[in-house]
């Protein structure tokens, strides 16, 4: 599992603001059902924030202090949002109530090391899970392309902050294909007004899963597939679009 994330926790909603792809399918699957929801990797309230305004009760779980208290204080200023959060290991949580619909969105689920990990989740899933609810998750589809490199260099696009900072990101990702691991190292530079650089530096790690691998995991789990897109726009899953979207419903 990652680490507190506490250097990216405060640059997370500048590095990732290009991303919206995702918001907008969440939300709509969340208009489509009834009862509260569950977000599992809340984050700093990327996705979580655009759900409570459907106005369903939703619930965040979250295992970063950091990103967790960087949502509470955007909470402080908004008491009508029907919104709970929930520190807590994807792994291990009991929040004593099912829900509707869970949701991990945005690779959340690859942070799972083992394949005990990635079970124990999908269980804890599942027992949160009404009989009728659904369990909707993105992760990437591995590239073939990017795996024939062991090393390899990606940016993210660069963030023009109000203030007039400049935020860009370049992860250096190594793959340790034997555990089906990337290894990142993740350089986040500021630069200032004034030209002054400022260099954070943040490691993580992600488990992938290939498409089969984790139809399997959600049977065993207790799940039936419902549905895999190969993109937020419902498309079916074709590999080339580099998204696997899982939607399944208890057994």
């Amino acid at each position: 599992m990652p680490d507190d994330y506490s250097i990216l926790s405060a640059f997370y909603d500048a590095v990732y603001a290009f991303r919206t792809q995702d918001i907008a399918f969440y939300v709509a699957m969340a208009r489509e059902g009834n009862g509260p929801i569950l977000e599992v990797g809340c984050g700093t309230g990327r996705i979580t924030l655009p759900l409570a305004e459907t106005s369903r009760e939703i619930h965040g779980l979250e295992i970063s202090p950091a990103m967790l208290q960087i949502l509470r204080n955007k909470l402080a200023g908004r008491p009508e949002l029907a919104l709970h959060l929930h520190e807590g290991d994807m792994r291990a949580f009991d929040l004593g109530k099912k829900f509707a619909q869970v949701f991990v969105p945005f690779r959340a689920f690859l942070h799972n090391d083992t394949i005990d990990d990635q079970l124990a989740a999908l269980r804890c899933f599942h027992r949160h899970l009404l009989a009728e609810g659904r369990l909707i998750f993105d992760i990437f589809a591995p590239s073939y392309r990017m795996m024939s490199n062991d090393k390899i260099g990606v940016s993210l696009p660069a963030q023009h902050l109000a203030d007039g900072r400049i935020i860009t990101v370049m992860d250096h990702v190594t793959y340790v294909h034997q555990d089906q691991r990337l290894e990142v190292e993740r350089h986040l530079d500021t630069v200032y007004p004034d030209g002054t650089l400022k260099r954070s530096i943040e490691h993580f790690h992600l488990r992938y899963i290939f498409r089969y691998e984790m139809e399997l995991l959600l049977r065993q789990s207790g799940f039936r597939l419902e549905a895999v897109y190969g993109d937020f726009d419902r498309r079916p899953y074709d590999y080339h679009s580099g998204e696997m979207i899982f939607v399944a419903r208890p057994l």
